[in-house]
């Protein structure tokens, strides 16, 4: 019976000097969290004085308006041809086409067609982006049929009209 009211009165004592402990430690947090608010306070105030011309009224750090970062805007060529990959490489026959119809077209000889070759995979993945920016809307209608014509039912190839070149390299 003594040692079940010992330890009894044990763990009483053990929670008595826990809660006491525990009330402590709050109120130092509570009023070091009361000093920082204040701090804070203080330091933005200072801030939106510090920044503002004398001239001006006082702006408060909370009604401020934040910066947006706008992004680039992407340039659209009239045609990008990308010849993709799922494991085995490319369409080398379709690419090699495609060379001999850009090297041969009469229409093409005559301006330059500012064509930008973007190679961005591991087994020869390639984007063609083309501006075409020199030729007429006739001419670029013609160019882009013919192109069609010579890659039509072809596998692992991609063609957009009036798109970005999504794997451009830029800066270097």
């Amino acid at each position: 019976m003594n040692t079940q009211i010992m330890s009894r009165k044990g763990i009483t004592g053990f929670a008595l000097i826990l809660s006491v402990f525990a009330s402590c430690t709050c109120k130092q947090l509570c009023k070091s969290n009361e000093k920082d608010k204040k701090s804070n306070t203080q330091s933005s105030a200072a801030i939106a004085t510090d920044t503002v011309p004398q001239n001006s009224a006082t702006i408060s750090a909370e009604t401020q308006t934040p910066k947006t970062e706008t992004m680039p805007v992407q340039e659209n060529y009239r045609l990008v041809i990308s010849f993709i990959s799922i494991g085995s490489g490319i369409n080398l026959p379709a690419k090699e086409k495609l060379d001999n119809y850009l090297q041969l077209n009469e229409t093409l000889k005559m301006k330059n067609p500012e064509i930008e070759i973007a190679r961005w995979g591991r087994e020869g993945e390639v984007d063609y982006c083309m501006k075409l920016s020199a030729f007429s809307a006739a001419d670029q209608e013609k160019i882009v049929k013919g192109i069609k014509e010579q890659l039509k039912k072809q596998d692992h190839i991609f063609l957009d009209e009036n798109a970005p070149c999504r794997h451009k390299r830029t800066g270097r």
